[in-house]
């Protein structure tokens, strides 16, 4: 039976859709004891979606047109004049890739190349289509985002022109290679994209602070954290969630967690224009509110201890012991981290040397602080309801 459809390429009970590929990908490593050739005639079977629309010369192009006396393009779901061509549209391309209402014209070995995915599609032996072909090339269907699509040929055929390894990378970009890469199996899109994901938001407490300092590998991760966020739970990226989580209630208030955050977009330079709020998915957001709620009572346990045995906060060497426990006090009530409007108990405190506090006891109150934030951060994954640390791997 050939594996060309004659219906939509969006809908359809004779369609098929990429999203099977990791289904059977995954089945076929589990399940060994299946027949090879059974396994990979299933995988040929989810990857190939080919249309076989012939393209002739009248308005209904689709993107040049068949003429009127023949079946429509895309039959009645879509008509030919809303399909479009990318920039990325080659004479000598040997294949059609169309994400949403566009279509790009690349070359099979390329993709081949880059993705195990497409090179096992294409080694298979493809069945000889019913209809003549789009401009002489298959078409395969794909339920990516045009715009994901777009930045990953651009990688691909653009190279440095449009992305710089030593630069920070936007988040659209981190976005697109994570999906595609992981979907397509195409490696070092995925190295890549976690690599600098795991950057910004560590395992280890020691790389954490220097994140919270710095931007290290991703642009405008303020104003990316419910998209970061929402995106490692769609693609099973456990590992920075703890992390992510603690930088976003660090920097969000209880209302706009519930109800969506505002970020002001100032591209286009126009008058105001209404901003969809960022929100978490439901997942997302019941963990966020777990950690929140558990990481306050924590920390309050461990204020009620420092402030209950001055002994644990302040120095053996103190020569002050009369004064030195009521300052350390109100230097603990007054630290940032006291104001639980944001929930930033894990980020470095550099705070001043309070008056009249003695040496010894001033470094003693900041070890303190800091031995309470590496318990916390040992536990951290379990504040939220994930696993603990070790077990928390990506991609799974």
């Amino acid at each position: 039976m050939p594996l060309c459809t004659t219906g939509s390429p969006v809908t359809g009970q004779n369609q098929l859709s990429f999203h099977a590929l990791a289904k059977t990908r995954t089945n076929s490593q589990v399940d060994s004891r299946g027949d090879e050739s059974q396994v990979r005639n299933q995988r040929a079977q989810a990857l190939m979606i080919i249309s076989s629309r012939h393209i002739g010369n009248s308005k209904f192009a689709g993107p040049r047109g068949e003429s009127d006396r023949s079946r429509p393009m895309y039959d009645a779901i879509e008509t030919p004049e809303q399909i479009t061509r990318s920039k990325y549209w080659f004479d000598d391309g040997n294949i059609i890739l169309q994400a949403e209402k566009t279509q790009f014209r690349v070359h099979r070995s390329l993709l081949s190349n880059q993705s195990v995915v497409f090179r096992d599609m294409f080694s298979m032996p493809q069945p000889v289509a019913l209809d003549p072909l789009v401009d002489g090339c298959p078409v395969v269907f794909l339920s990516d985002k045009v715009n994901d699509l777009g930045l990953v040929m651009a990688v691909f055929y653009d190279n440095f022109k449009v992305y710089n390894l030593k630069e920070l990378m936007p988040f659209p970009l981190l976005t697109a290679i994570l999906r595609i890469g992981k979907k397509y199996q195409i490696e070092h899109f995925q190295a890549e994209g976690l690599e600098r994901l795991r950057s910004e938001f560590p395992k280890d407490l020691d790389a954490w602070d220097v994140s919270v300092a710095n931007l290290v590998l991703l642009e405008e991760v303020e104003d990316s954290l419910e998209n970061i966020i929402n995106l490692a739970h769609e693609l099973s990226i456990y590992s920075i969630l703890p992390g992510a989580y603690v930088s976003y209630l660090s920097l969000v208030k209880m209302d706009e967690i519930i109800q969506g955050r505002k970020i002001n977009d100032s591209e286009g330079g126009g008058g105001d224009t209404e901003v969809k709020p960022l929100r978490l998915n439901e997942r997302a957001l019941l963990q966020c509110l777990k950690g929140r709620d558990g990481l306050i009572r924590k920390f309050l346990d461990v204020i009620k201890s420092w402030l209950s045995q001055p002994s644990l906060i302040l120095s053996p060497q103190c020569n002050q012991a009369t004064v030195c426990p009521s300052i350390a006090a109100k230097a603990i009530l007054n630290l940032p981290v006291m104001n639980f409007a944001y929930v930033s108990v894990l980020d470095p405190q550099d705070w001043d040397k309070p008056r009249y506090l003695c040496p010894q006891c001033h470094l003693s109150l900041g070890e303190a602080f800091n031995k309470a934030r590496r318990e916390i951060w040992a536990d951290l994954p379990s504040y939220f309801g994930l696993p603990k640390w070790d077990e928390l791997v990506d991609f799974a």
